[in-house]
């Protein structure tokens, strides 16, 4: 008998050596089956019970994690690593106070438990016990000074308490411990930023960016770039600026000012922009603008091209610059010269095309002449010289032209590829595209066919890159994280979300929710075949396939045999012949307990847009790209003097399509708060919350703390009678449909 007790028992310790050592091996998956025979053979074998925990914990299943180590303790309720692994694993399983109660108990039965204690303040802080917290942290320190996890925590914790100065020397003791570490970098960078400190944070967010890129540390970089002094941002950090508006980390709209600051203060680009600016109307040529030096800081700086080639760049002055060096490259390449900036010439290009040829057009007709000349050239076969087709595409968009296919059958340079690739490939696929897209209802209103017409001109906005969402929300979550105070009732996750975006335009809204919303389902519509064929060939580009777009008019979907959890219409319906009937159409689309988003402009903010139009329209300017480049240039010249012009800071004045839509809209409808809480009183529409920057949320509830939701139609009256401009993006806010 004692032999075979023995036999056993060397089996189990065999079983359990083998089990030990593919979990120190990192073989978790091969540890938990070896553990699982230990316990076959000696189910009460408390050593093998925590580190099949500690195996299941690595592998990330934490309920039998948590359930296994349950079984340790109660075979021996007094093992304090046991009652400190649990108590890990509960935190992480969001039982913060059960984790509070296993660490209390691991650290009366072992006092000096740093691992327990560092955990304690951790569910201390899960706990909102910021206080607790901070004490526990200092106990593991004291007990080991060089506790990484505790310092962390300590750190984290002395942040939410408003510590900064001691949550600073904090992060930077970690970092002297572990100097190449991203999040302590990061952590720095938050704690710097908050204290006001941009251009230390900027270096560390860059520290941290270098070591590991992921959305937190990009968004970090950004905003310390913005707050930071401009002469901090050289090196490395203009490379990932760069990156950030080309890829894009976030909206190019968010960049555009701080990039095109940054670009403008380029030596180069500074003395380029001078000469242009004291030149007047008069014509400069290539040397005559540019020196080889500014040259050389141009071409060497990774912005001036990011900027070009992903948004219109909204700067008088360097717009006048540009305008220029077009001009400046158009007569070297009749001249038969390349000048050596074919790199300028093809980001120029990038401009032109992006901002739809906005530019004051004198030139016009010598690029015409060259034009001709390239046209005669791909039906002849003859040599086309890069600056040619350059110079074509800094004037007219190479897809309009003859043959234009045929200039993808020849070998360019990389930068002219791009120019191709953008100018002719991407409109090619439109154009197939078109006949894809249904049509869901007819299209017969007079002002919807006057409004489609416009969109099928100018596709509004011609945008290059939108954010990548990495990990999409259930929408009422991301409901409540975007509105915290907000009361609504919740719409579920049981179901796959029907939304309706109704006025999609060229895709940035629809691909926006179609990233952001998990379990979703949308259907896009528009009256414009243009806008939709660009919307659905950006929608492909990125993998999104849980959107269907169809052509429609708002104002006869009220026969659409469907309904929607979620309908969104920022910006569309004051565009309608009547937006109060366009808003009940949608109304009845939405499903009873359904939520909108919407948006409206606001007559207040608009005052400066409805001057600009009253202007416009006192001298009979017409809406055709000549006239809209034609007009700019006399309210360049006037706006300031006729009193009025504050859009000649908005970025949409600077491209055809948003200048057009900004101030020579075939239909604009302005909004006042009055109309619009008549209509949600006549509705029984509640209001969950508006969107707006958080500066201008805290200001209004210091003013009126008795509404955080921020909802209180009266409050915000005598707000934005106070602040006109608090809504110049429009009044965007939620809905909820009565059950």
């Amino acid at each position: 008998m004692n032999t075979q007790t023995d036999e056993a028992l060397a089996e189990v310790q065999e079983a359990f050596a083998l089990a030990c050592a593919y979990h120190q091996a990192g073989r978790h998956d091969a540890a938990v089956l070896a553990y699982e025979a230990v316990l076959e053979l000696k189910p009460d074998f408390e050593n093998a019970l925590i580190n099949l925990g500690g195996a299941l914990q690595a592998l990330g299943r934490m309920e039998e994690a948590a359930a296994t180590l349950r079984r340790a303790l109660d075979l021996r309720p007094d093992f304090p690593e046991a009652l400190c692994n649990l108590g890990m694993i509960l935190r992480y399983l969001g039982q913060p106070e059960e984790a509070e109660a296993r660490l209390r108990r691991a650290l009366m039965l072992k006092p000096d438990f740093a691992e327990a204690s560092c955990h304690l303040g951790n569910a201390l802080r899960d706990l909102s016990r910021r206080e607790e917290a901070e004490a526990a942290f200092r106990r593991t320190l004291e007990q080991r000074p060089d506790f990484l996890g505790a310092l962390a925590g300590l750190g984290q914790t002395l942040r939410d308490l408003g510590k900064l100065e001691e949550a600073e020397a904090c992060w930077r003791r970690a970092l002297a411990l572990r100097p190449h570490s991203p999040e302590l970098w990061f952590h720095l960078g938050q704690t710097l930023f908050d204290q006001g400190k941009a251009d230390e944070a900027l270096a560390a967010g860059l520290a941290a960016l270098e070591t590991h890129e992921n959305t937190p540390t990009k968004a970090l970089f950004l905003a310390c770039a913005k707050q930071a002094d401009p002469r901090a941002i050289e090196g490395a950090a203009r490379t990932y600026l760069a990156r950030a508006l080309a890829e894009p980390w976030e909206a190019p709209g968010g960049l555009v000012f701080l990039v095109a600051s940054l670009v403008k203060a380029n030596p180069g680009m500074a003395e380029a922009t001078a000469r242009a600016v004291a030149a007047g109307p008069r014509r400069l040529s290539v040397s005559e603008l540019f020196s080889p030096q500014g040259v050389a800081a141009i071409i060497s700086d990774p912005l001036p091209r990011a900027l070009l080639t992903s948004t219109p760049v909204p700067d008088l002055d360097m717009e006048r610059c540009l305008t220029l060096a077009r001009q400046s490259l158009l007569d070297a390449a009749l001249a038969g010269g390349e000048a050596g900036l074919t790199d300028l010439h093809a980001a120029l290009a990038g401009q032109c095309f992006i901002n739809e040829y906005v530019f004051d057009d004198r030139g016009a007709e010598q690029a015409a002449t060259l034009r001709d000349a390239l046209v005669a050239a791909l039906e002849s076969g003859d040599a086309i010289p890069v600056a040619w087709v350059l110079s074509v595409a800094c004037y007219f968009p190479l897809h309009a032209l003859p043959h234009a296919t045929r200039l993808l059958d020849r070998t360019w340079p990389e930068v002219v590829e791009s120019v191709l690739t953008r100018q002719i490939r991407e409109p090619e696929q439109e154009r197939r595209l078109r006949s894809t897209i249904p049509r869901l209802t007819a299209i017969e209103d007079g002002v919807s066919l006057a409004v489609q017409q416009q969109y099928e001109e100018n596709p509004y906005p011609r945008w290059s890159g939108i954010p990548r969402v990495e990990s999409p929300l259930d929408f009422d979550a991301l409901l409540a994280r975007m509105l915290p105070r907000a009361q609504f009732q919740p719409l579920g996750n049981d179901r796959t979300l029907d939304v309706l975006i109704a006025g999609c335009g060229t895709g940035q809204h629809s691909i926006d929710s179609a990233q952001s919303y998990a379990n979703a389902r949308i259907l896009a519509i528009d009256l414009s075949l243009s806008s939709l064929a660009y919307a659905k060939r950006k929608s492909l580009a990125l993998g999104l396939t849980a959107i269907d777009y169809a052509q429609a008019d708002i104002m006869t979907l009220g026969g659409l045999d469907r309904r929607f959890d979620l309908i969104e219409s920022v910006g569309v319906l004051h565009h309608l012949a009547d937006p109060l009937a366009g808003w009940r159409v949608l109304l009845g689309l939405l499903r009873p307990g359904g939520i909108m988003r919407l948006g409206f402009y606001s007559e207040l903010a608009r005052r400066d847009i409805v001057a600009g139009r009253a202007f416009i329209a006192g001298r009979n300017h017409g809406s055709s790209a000549g006239d809209i480049r034609r007009c700019r240039q006399e309210l360049i010249a006037t706006a300031g003097q006729a009193g009025f012009g504050a859009f000649l800071g908005w970025s949409d004045f600077y491209s055809l399509s948003e200048c057009r839509d900004l101030l020579f809209h075939v239909q604009e409808h302005r909004m006042t708060l009055d109309a619009i809480e008549a209509f949600l009183n006549e509705n029984s529409l509640s209001v969950i919350g508006f969107t707006l920057e958080e500066a201008v949320l805290d200001d209004y509830r210091r003013r009126f703390p008795d509404d955080p939701a921020a909802v209180n139609f009266g409050n915000w009256r005598i707000f934005e009678s106070d602040n006109p401009d608090t809504f110049r993006k429009m009044y965007q806010f939620w809905v909820q449909k009565p059950q």
